[in-house]
């Protein structure tokens, strides 16, 4: 049917966290297929001005296939400053967050991430600011309107379980019904080529297109493997043991084997 009519969308509704964004439009793009993922989230969000966390971080992804020589353009984002994990991961590790990306539960800047999640209970406890400020909280919005209110999916405090009840939109363009194929690869090609080599600041060795960096690192994981931090190595080990995939005494080397 797509490559019949040249555009597939699809909405859905009753749905979870589905993990990372990317993973769906590079899809798209492996199949020279441009495309458009997105989805809101539990409440991390206060909207601007307020100080109760009202909507997710609107999760979405947008991705262009390769080139004939260069990689497929993409990125993936949310509509926060920062993700919720990252200020997890400074808490876990006993470090500050800077001033701009959490506010505390009475609306309040904060370095604590403490003010943000309580990792006792697993509990948020304040909120997230979005990215650009009004920008950002403007996309969120327009986010979760295309993603659930769309679909008629819940939203904000009607979720559940972290996020059950989750809609969806997935957008995905067969770029043939516009112009053929090989004529968008060769001026992505052009365009991608454009940016890499324009000039650099002093001190840049690299200028990136989106999705390069997160593209390349996926290659090289493949290939050699994921380097861990000690926190979530240990994390892993606890739920190998409690799963009974590792005895009581396993020690994070038995990860690897």
């Amino acid at each position: 049917m797509l490559k019949k009519n040249g555009i597939g969308i699809a909405s859905g509704i009753k749905g979870h966290h589905f993990g990372i964004a990317a993973h769906y439009t590079l899809k798209a793009a492996n199949e020279d297929l441009i495309s458009f993922v997105c989805a809101p989230s539990f409440p991390l969000i206060a909207p601007i001005g307020g100080k109760e966390k009202i909507l997710g971080n609107s999760p979405h992804s947008i991705a262009f296939p390769a080139g004939h020589k260069t990689p497929p353009i993409m990125f993936d984002m949310a509509s926060s400053l920062v993700a919720g994990g990252k200020v997890e991961m400074a808490l876990r590790q006993g470090q500050k967050v800077p001033f701009g990306w959490i506010l505390d539960n009475e609306g309040n800047d904060t370095q604590d991430p403490a003010d943000f999640i309580n990792l006792d209970t697993g509990e948020i406890v304040g909120s997230l600011l979005p990215m650009a400020g009004p920008k950002g909280y403007c996309i969120t919005v327009m986010i979760e309107l295309l993603s659930s209110v769309l679909a008629g999916a819940k939203i904000g405090k009607d979720l559940t379980g972290g996020g059950k009840g989750l809609g969806f939109l997935m957008v995905v363009i067969d770029p043939n019904i516009i112009r053929p194929i090989d004529e968008l690869k060769r001026d992505l090609d052009e365009y991608f080529y454009t940016i890499k080599k324009s000039p650099r600041k002093d001190g840049v060795n690299e200028i990136f297109l989106p999705g390069e960096i997160e593209y390349k690192n996926a290659i090289d994981r493949k290939q050699n493997g994921i380097d861990l931090n000690k926190v979530v190595a240990k994390e892993l080990l606890d739920l190998a043991i409690q799963y009974n995939r590792l005895p009581d005494d396993a020690e994070i080397e038995d990860l690897l084997k």
